[in-house]
């Protein structure tokens, strides 16, 4: 009898060790599922939707047009910002990024300071995603371009950047498109910038 109780007793204690070494090792593993399943934002910008892919999302949109249309935007908005004209931005941008762009342009304003930005080419452009949501394409986008990119003061000396070589520049952007509206940059993240050694 003495016996039983010490081997079920026994058993009970083991199988509880056996148990927080199940926990444990779950507790190890579970992390790591998920690490894998979260996007990584360097791998994500290796993508590259071909035109298939979008018109099964969207069948209104077409590649070429549409990697056209996104440079083609953002050199607007950079023009525009180097010139003050808050019309284009307003039409060129959602209203939470125009806002931004609006205080970044009256801080330099109110410096006496001027964005320049000249010469600016496409270098590359990938399509890595697009969603429908309530009607609207987010589009996500590589966009990398070549272009002088300074800031200059209002005797026209060089505050920040160079003049002397033009600088190599990486974006993730977003942009926004609904059935009744042309695209619009929501978003825009620089994820490199660099002077290309000639």
């Amino acid at each position: 009898m003495l016996n039983r109780i010490m081997n079920s007793e026994y058993q009970a204690l083991l199988l509880l060790m056996l148990s927080f070494i199940v926990i444990g090792i779950l507790m190890l593993i579970i992390p790591l599922l998920f690490k894998n399943k979260t996007s990584n934002p360097k791998k994500d910008l290796n993508l590259d939707l071909t035109n298939n892919d979008i018109k099964k999302i969207d069948n209104t949109l077409d590649k070429e047009k549409l990697m056209s249309d996104i440079f083609d935007i953002y050199k607007k908005v950079e023009v525009a910002k180097s010139k003050f004209n808050y019309d284009i931005l307003k039409e060129l941008l959602t209203d939470n990024l125009y806002q931004e762009e609006l205080n970044k342009l009256k801080e330099l304003k109110e410096n006496k300071q001027k964005l320049v930005a000249t010469n600016i080419k496409l270098q590359e452009v990938r399509i890595l995603s697009i969603q429908k949501e309530n009607g609207i394409d987010n589009i996500n986008a590589y966009l990398h371009v070549s272009r002088y990119d300074y800031v200059i003061n209002n005797k026209k000396e060089i505050i920040r950047g160079t003049d002397k070589t033009e600088y190599q520049i990486e974006y993730k952007i977003t942009l926004e498109k609904s059935t009744d509206k042309y695209l619009k940059i929501k978003k825009k993240e620089c994820t490199g910038k660099w002077i290309k050694n000639k």
